[in-house]
């Protein structure tokens, strides 16, 4: 058995070349169900790519001072 979110990433990939109705029969899937993936998808999409640029950050930080705490680090950032 094929998990939803499986399905739900390949109707999205296949959206482009067939009718959205047609896809979502074939996965036996909601169409609220599918349209609630693909927010939450794209919601968690632009978090990871937030927390990579942070994550850029914090380190591009600590590449210049090593030696700094979390309170030096916590103002730097600001």
């Amino acid at each position: 058995m094929v998990l939803k979110k499986e399905r739900f990433s390949l109707i999205d990939s296949l959206r482009q070349a067939y009718p959205l109705r047609w896809l979502l029969q074939i996965a036996e899937v909601s169409k609220a169900g599918y349209y609630k993936w693909r927010k939450y998808h794209n919601v968690q999409r632009l978090r990871q790519k937030r927390d990579m640029w942070h994550k850029e950050h914090i380190l591009s930080i600590h590449r210049q001072h090593p030696y700094y705490g979390y309170k030096r680090m916590t103002r730097a950032l600001v």
